[in-house]
This record gives structure tokens, sequence and C-alpha cells, in this order.
């Protein structure tokens, strides 16, 4: 199993600071490449970056298909000015972006369940690869540094459904919650998940990690990989 020192530990909490920063700069940072990523980070955070890069998830019961590491799709499409409200905050999130026919697919979803519910839902697309070590560094460090406990509920670089340029896959999160509903199994409760269930394959929407999966993956009733429209 993956260990780090306390050397290791220093150098992450400097990589941490970076990305935040480079979030906070870069609306495009969930798109960076590898070159990129790299281009912000000293040799030191780069070999702790690659030691993470290097996990193999089988080790830890991650058993989820490999999708590979290639380039980001050319036809994106940017999700500008989404907000989450609750009864503490007012946030516009970051831009989104989805390839073409899941951002066709997608705006189609919307429009039915404004229609059927009267509200519509925020949506996480694509990430690049580079991003998806991003996202599963923060999460090791969040998680402090347990690796095991991580791949529950992020997959490894290249395996993630995020990073698909054709078949991507989407986290659907309420726009308006007085709860920590979003990404969490709570999720599973509200009104909107229920009418994903009965309507998301209309629109090629189709749920990833039910419960009891075989990937080694948690339920994430909010993670949804467009695929193709039912009938």
């Amino acid at each position: 199993m993956l260990k780090f020192s306390k050397q290791e530990k220093q150098i992450g909490e400097r990589i941490m600071e970076k990305f935040a920063k480079e979030r906070e700069k870069n609306q495009r940072f969930n798109l960076v490449t590898f070159k990129e990523l790299f281009a912000i980070l000293d040799s030191q955070e780069i070999k702790l970056l690659k030691k993470v890069l290097k996990i193999d998830p089988k080790k830890y019961g991650q058993n989820a298909p490999f999708i590979g590491v290639g380039p980001a799709p050319k036809n994106l499409v940017a999700i500008k000015n989404q907000r989450e409200k609750s009864d503490y905050k007012n946030i516009k999130l970051p831009t989104q972006y989805l390839p073409r026919p899941v951002f066709d697919a997608f705006s189609r979803l919307n429009q039915a369940i404004k229609k059927d519910l009267g509200r519509k839902l925020n949506v996480y697309g694509y990430r690049s690869p580079a991003y998806q070590l991003v996202v599963l560094f923060r999460n090791i460090y969040f998680a402090n540094w347990r690796v095991k406990e991580t791949l529950k509920k992020v997959l490894a670089v290249g395996y993630s459904q995020h990073s698909d340029p054709k078949f991507t896959a989407v986290d659907f999160a309420l726009q308006k919650s007085n709860k920590k509903r979003n990404f969490s199994p709570l999720f599973s409760e509200t009104k909107e998940y229920k009418w994903l269930q009965k309507n998301a394959g209309k629109f090629g929407f189709f749920l990833s990690y039910p419960r009891g999966n075989k990937s080694g993956v948690m339920f994430e009733p909010w993670h949804w990989r467009y695929k193709k429209p039912q009938a």
C-alpha cells in the first residue's frame, strides 16, 4: 500500500496551495494538460504527483475499466454562470465543459425536468486526465493521505468517466438545497434523483455506480454517464 513520508506531506501542502491559486486564475483548469500542470510545480512536487499518478487502482479493490489518458475533445462547450443557492451561500460555480452531443442531451434533459418539477439541475462535466490527477491528489490530501479510502469515491487517472471524450460522465447537482445533498448519498432522497431514475435514460444518461456495484466505487446517485438515448 502506498505510504507518504512527513516530507512528502509537507510538499503536498505546497502543491495544494499552487492548485488553489491556479484554480482561481484559470477558468480552464479542468482542461489542463500534464505539461501545463507540471509547469507550475517544482521537481519535488512533480515527483510526488507522479507517485500518485502511478497508483494501480486494482491493488485497492477498484475494478473500473481503463478509459485512457488522451487529449480533450475539440467539441467542448463551455457552461458558464451556474449558481448554487442555500440558506448559507449563493455561489457562482466554476465554468464546466461538455462535448457538444453530451451538452445538447443535458440541455434537453434540463428543459424536461424544469417542465416537470419547476427547477433545473447544475452539472459538472469533463475533466482532462491531468485534472483528474488534481482531483485525486486533493482527495488523498483531505483523506489524511489514505489512498484506499480515497479510491472508494475517486477514480484513478485514466479510469474516470469524466475524462471519456465521447461518453462523458456528468455529476448532477441541485441548484438550491438547504441540506448537504450534493455529492452525497442524500441526493438519492431528492425529487430530482427520482425523476432522473425514470427519465434520464431517454436523454442518454445512465447511473454509473448504483448500490452494490462491482467497480469498487461507493454509491454515487449524482454520477451519470452519457451513452446513447433509449429508443
